[in-house]
C-alpha cells in the first residue's frame, strides 16, 4: 500500500493542512512554509515513542487541542488486507489510521478514532438482531447514500467500514467507548512490515551513518529494500576480489 493524503491538525507551523500524495511528490516553498514539518509528522506518525511530543510541538501554542495526523493508505494488497483484518475489508479501497495526542499527554493510534455518526448506534448494538434491525432502517431511511445490503453482524461491520474509508471527509470523532488502540501495546504492530517510513534529515552527518548498523537509516533502508544477508556476503566477495587483485 502506499500513502494516499495525510492531513495534519495543531502540529507545529501546521494547524490545519491536508496534502495529497502522488508516486513521487516534492515540496517547494520557502523556509518556514512547513516543508519539513510534514515530514516530521509523518515520522511522528509511524516511529514517534510515547511522550517524544511536548506543548512545544502544538500549533501557536494552543495546547488544549489534541496534535492529529491522519493518513490514507491507497493500493492495498491482500497481504495488507490480511494484516489489517476488518479495517480493510474487501469493497474498502482505502485505509485510514489517526494517530492522536491528548492536551494531557495520551496518545492513540487507531483506524476506529473517527466515525460516521449515523453509525455509531449500530456500533453499539448488543446483539445482532439488534444490529440488523438499525442497519436496515438505516439503509431504508437514507437510501441516496447506496448502503449495500448486508444480513450478519460482520458483514454490517464491513460494509459501515467499506462506506468509511470512502467518505473521511464526512467522519467526526468516534465515542470513547468505540474507539480502541488496535495496534496494541507496541503502537504499530499491524503496521509492521506493512509500510516503514524512513526520515532522511538535511543535517544528517555521514559520521553517524559511517557503521551499516539496523538502527542506521541506510540499514533501515536496506532492510526493507534487499536481502541483507545476501547483500553483505556479496560486498565481502567483492572486497576479498578486490584485495587479492
Amino acid at each position: 500500500m502506499k500513502i494516499k493524503s495525510v492531513q495534519i491538525k495543531n502540529f507545529r507551523t501546521l494547524k490545519d493542512v491536508t496534502i495529497s500524495f502522488e508516486s513521487v511528490t516534492t515540496f517547494i516553498g520557502p523556509n518556514g512554509a512547513g516543508k519539513s514539518t510534514v515530514l516530521r509528522a509523518l515520522d511522528w506518525f509511524f516511529n514517534g515513542k510515547p511522550g517524544s511530543l511536548t506543548e512545544k510541538d502544538c500549533s501557536f501554542g494552543a495546547d488544549t487541542e489534541n496534535i492529529e495526523i491522519q493518513v490514507t493508505f491507497s493500493d492495498l494488497t491482500d497481504k495488507d488486507r490480511e494484516a489489517l483484518g476488518k479495517y480493510a475489508p474487501e469493497g474498502a479501497a482505502t485505509f485510514t489510521a489517526w494517530k492522536r495526542r491528548a492536551p494531557d499527554g495520551s496518545e492513540i493510534l487507531s483506524a476506529n478514532a473517527k466515525s460516521f455518526a449515523s453509525f455509531n448506534a449500530i456500533k453499539a448494538a448488543g446483539t445482532a438482531g439488534e444490529k440488523r434491525e438499525l442497519y436496515s432502517s438505516l439503509r431504508n431511511e437514507k437510501q441516496e447514500w447506496d448502503l449495500p445490503s448486508a444480513s450478519t453482524a460482520a458483514a454490517i461491520e464491513q460494509a459501515m467500514t467499506a462506506w468509511e474509508a470512502a467518505h473521511t471527509d464526512l467522519l467526526t470523532d468516534a465515542p470513547e467507548a468505540l474507539q480502541t488502540n488496535f495496534f496494541g501495546f507496541n503502537s504499530g504492530a499491524k503496521m509492521s512490515g506493512l509500510f516503514d517510513f524512513v526520515l532522511v534529515t538535511a543535517d544528517l552527518r555521514a559520521s553517524e551513518e559511517s557503521t551499516d548498523g539496523k538502527s542506521s537509516i541506510i540499514g533501515r533502508i536496506l532492510e526493507r529494500s534487499v536481502d541483507r544477508a545476501r547483500s553483505v556476503s556479496m560486498n565481502l566477495k567483492h572486497l576479498v576480489e578486490l584485495v587479492r587483485v
